[in-house]
């Protein structure tokens, strides 16, 4: 019953995962068309991309004083391209963890409101904080040095292994000072609706750091969540 209820999941798997990337190609096919649209009878005309970004603008010369009709434009585009520039950053902000669509619009505005040697420092701080972490080869975690500091660290009990999705569970375990053993981050969870698979995540990592026999238990701390559950 194990073994066949495996096989329908992993071919699940499979279907969801074909759908998702039938999906995509989908919106990927959608961004690079274009719809032309006209307002007030014809005095505006725009062209929108799938993005539903405006890539031009033009202003019916009847309807406007024929001398102002290249000012107006100017004008029009500049404002449109300062909204499709916020928009943009608005959906980078929005694909955070945590960040819903208003606060996305309000960290969005926030920061082109803030001086620019403001923005160049926060800028400067997140690149420096990239180039300055990595994942340990042993355990996936983020660290400053490889392998990291549980890992390197002979005083961590090297038979207990703790599974967990993020490096975020790390830190909030460590806070706790109670455990003392070694970690492994998945780097992720089983997700069939977003086409996440076992081979997504850090299981074969796993499997392979338990074949020395060194490791005699494995706690497993997923989320508890359908997808945590799942994972587990």
């Amino acid at each position: 019953m194990f073994g066949k209820g495996m096989g329908n999941m992993a071919g699940m798997m499979k279907k969801v995962q074909k759908m998702q990337a039938d999906m995509k190609k989908m919106q990927e096919e959608l961004k690079t068309r274009t719809v032309e649209a006209s307002v007030g009878g014809g005095a505006v005309t725009v062209v929108m991309n799938g993005e539903k970004i405006i890539e031009s603008l033009k202003l019916n010369p009847t309807a406007v004083d024929p001398e102002d009709v290249e000012m107006l434009e100017d004008l029009v585009m500049a404002f449109i391209l300062m909204t499709n520039a916020l928009e943009r950053l608005v959906e980078q902000l929005r694909r955070l963890p945590g960040i819903g669509s208003k606060s996305a619009r309000r960290l969005a505005y926030h920061l082109v409101e803030m001086p620019k040697e403001e923005v160049d420092r926060l800028v400067e701080t997140i690149v420096e904080a990239k180039g300055a972490t990595r994942h340990c080869s042993i355990c996936f975690n983020l660290s400053a040095q490889d392998p990291c500091e549980f890992c390197s660290n002979p005083n961590r009990d090297q038979t207990t292994i703790m599974v967990v999705e993020t490096s975020r569970d790390v830190i909030a375990i460590e806070r706790s000072g109670d455990y003392k053993g070694l970690y492994h981050v998945l780097e992720g969870a089983l997700s069939p609706m977003e086409g996440i698979g076992a081979d997504d995540i850090r299981v074969k990592e796993l499997i392979a750091r338990l074949r020395d026999g060194v490791v005699q238990e494995v706690i497993l701390a997923t989320d508890p969540d359908v997808e945590g559950e799942a994972t587990a």
